[in-house]
């Protein structure tokens, strides 16, 4: 089987897909989220507008 652009483009649609979700989920419980990963705030990463 040959591996073209068009597999390309369509992983690259499903790994975006993915990562939109997961940040859709992250934001929809940042300090859920910010309990679980307390290095994104060590490093100035804001997860939530509410601070």
């Amino acid at each position: 089987m040959i591996y073209n652009w068009k597999d390309l483009l369509v992983d690259a649609a499903i790994v975006a897909f993915v990562l939109g979700m997961l940040d859709l989920i992250v934001g929809s419980f940042p300090a859920t989220f910010s309990k679980f990963l307390p290095f994104l705030n060590e490093h100035g990463y804001q997860l939530s507008l509410a601070y």
